[in-house]
């Protein structure tokens, strides 16, 4: 009989992590992201009070269908959360913002590595830009 008590208990815990494991399947199939090549770059440096909006550099990042903005405030300012719009040829627009203190950072990497990626998550708004795996101690050639 204890043997039959703790075998229904297992199976209703089974059958509930199966529940939650297809909830969370669902979750990770419906979660739109972008994780695509970044070809090309350009550079926008501001003059003036203000930048534009606030912004005292944005660096355009060529993706296939789709506009990237990395946007640098700052650093004294507080940022705003990414975001993504649609422009009016049906393109997703993204923004992703950063302090004025990380754009040499952002530019190394975009002058000295190859490939370079561009990654969005449209649920929480999350967004970096990466390199590739390289091997330990490869250097640069």
């Amino acid at each position: 009989m204890h043997f039959c008590f703790i075998f229904s208990l297992f199976a209703v815990t089974y059958r509930e992590f199966v529940f939650f494991k297809q909830t969370i399947h669902m979750e990770e199939t419906f979660m739109a992201t972008t994780f695509v090549d970044v070809s090309t770059y350009l550079v926008f440096a501001y003059g003036g009070p203000g930048g534009n909006a606030g912004a005292e550099a944005t660096v355009s990042l060529g993706i296939p269908n789709a506009f990237a903005f990395l946007r640098f405030y700052p650093d004294s300012a507080s940022l705003s959360a990414n975001s993504k719009t649609t422009h009016v040829s049906g393109k997703p627009i993204y923004y992703v913002n950063y302090k004025y203190s990380q754009l040499a950072n952002i530019l190394d990497l975009l002058r000295n590595e190859k490939p370079v990626k561009f990654f969005f998550r449209d649920d929480n708004f999350a967004a970096y830009i990466t390199t590739s795996d390289e091997p330990v101690g490869e250097g640069e050639a």
